[in-house]
C-alpha cells in the first residue's frame, strides 16, 4: 500500500513506521491517532489470519462511527460479522470465549 497523505487531513497510517507518524501528528499539533494492528484483532480471534484482521480494520474503518469509537466490542462484532466463529471455537479457543454463549 502506498503512503499517502490526503489533503483532507486524514491519512492512512497502514504501512507507516512509527518514525512518519510521529512526523505527522507533530504537523497536526492537537491531533491524536490511536493506532489498532491486526494483531489486536488477532487476540480476540487467535483464529484469523493477517490478512483476514486486515479486512476486520478496513471494515471498522469504512464503517466508524464516531459516538461508538473504535473499541474491543467493535472488532469482535465486525470479525464475527465478517468470519463468523467456525463450530468448534469455543473447543480450540476455550479463554476466548464469550460468556453469553
Amino acid at each position: 500500500m502506498d503512503k499517502v497523505i490526503r489533503t483532507d487531513g486524514y491519512y492512512d497510517v497502514f504501512g507507516l513506521t512509527s518514525e512518519e507518524i510521529y512526523v505527522l501528528e507533530q504537523l497536526q499539533i492537537g491531533c491524536i491517532s490511536i493506532l489498532w494492528a491486526p494483531e489486536d484483532v488477532q487476540s480476540v480471534r487467535p483464529d484469523l489470519n493477517e490478512d483476514q484482521a486486515k479486512k476486520v480494520l478496513k471494515a471498522i474503518e469504512d464503517h466508524h462511527d464516531a459516538d461508538e469509537g473504535v473499541n474491543w466490542d467493535s472488532i469482535k462484532t465486525w470479525a464475527q460479522q465478517l468470519f463468523p466463529k467456525p463450530a468448534d471455537f469455543n473447543e480450540h479457543y476455550e479463554e476466548f470465549a464469550d460468556d453469553e454463549e
